[in-house]
């Protein structure tokens, strides 16, 4: 009922992501359980698996949390319980490792690359990140369309869904964006 009801309140991208946690992850662990019998060990027990088993980032357990209690503070809304487990669940240390950055020599070695086997088939789509900025989605959005070639503007008007089933209109910003 949850997810039937956030469905019409969030962006479809968001929903998409909810309904991929709750499927892989939430469901599979807690989806046996009367809400009743929840409580906030079963929850931490929950997160330290996702953190531990599972790599979770400390924004993806949050994420989890952020639906665990939305379920609960509907559920309690509804009188099926009394209170939220959620409320003190402790989310794993932020994750150690960097992002990888590259610096001027790696993006002149980068361009050095000649020949299509050492490019790789990601070559244009690095090549248009590089220099202008755009988002993985808005290049993978991009139809020919998008591109004035005698002004040499690219217009950014819609995005891949992050799952890519969809071309989605929806960009970060409320109208498009020219590069």
């Amino acid at each position: 009922k949850w997810k039937k009801r956030k469905r019409n309140q969030v962006e479809e991208s968001t929903y998409i992501r909810y309904e991929r946690l709750c499927r892989l992850h939430i469901l599979p662990a807690i989806g046996n359980l009367k809400l009743q019998k929840i409580n906030t060990l079963t929850v931490q027990n929950l997160i330290d698996d996702l953190a531990s088993e599972h790599n979770f980032a400390k924004k993806s357990c949050r994420l989890v949390t952020t639906i665990i209690k939305d379920v609960f503070r509907r559920a309690i809304i509804e009188g099926l319980v009394k209170a939220n487990p959620v409320q003190e669940i402790d989310l794993p240390k932020e994750s150690e490792s960097e992002m990888v950055i590259w610096d001027q020599p790696d993006i002149e070695l980068f361009l050095s690359l000649r020949n299509e086997r050492t490019r790789g088939k990601y070559y244009i789509a690095i090549l248009m990140a590089l220099f202008t900025g755009m988002r993985k989605g808005e290049i993978l959005g991009l139809t020919w369309d998008n591109i004035d070639f005698d002004n040499n503007i690219i217009h950014i008007k819609q995005i891949l869904e992050s799952d890519g089933s969809k071309i989605s209109k929806k960009t970060k910003s409320k109208s498009f964006r020219q590069v």
